[in-house]
């Protein structure tokens, strides 16, 4: 987990989202994330960052969400597949701007 991020423009719709150990959050201005920046690159930091846990529980996050997935996409509570019309496409679906042979004729 040792990388070190620096996340610049933090906005307001992510006030108060978790945020790892190893993420520097900073204004999006050229000083802000220059120190940043600075600060990522400063062995204080690298020490911070080797010890950093992720927030989300550890380990593999990802992997454990897919096989959740999977495993509920080949539940029997998830009912039948969804069936699809295949056949062939009817005139007035071709161009739905301009009218149907049979609305022009009427």
């Amino acid at each position: 987990f040792m990388q070190k991020s620096v996340f610049p423009g933090k906005i307001q719709r992510q006030a108060g989202r978790i945020v790892c150990g190893n993420v520097l959050c900073c204004p999006a201005e050229e000083a802000a994330i220059a120190g940043a920046l600075a600060t990522a690159r400063s062995p204080e930091f690298a020490a911070k960052a080797r010890t950093a846990r992720s927030p989300y529980n550890g380990g593999p996050t990802s992997l454990r969400m897919a096989r959740v997935l999977e495993a509920w996409l080949n539940s029997p509570t998830l009912g039948v597949p969804k069936r699809f019309y295949d056949g062939p496409v009817p005139e007035h679906w071709k161009n739905p701007a301009e009218p149907a042979e049979e609305q022009k004729q009427a």
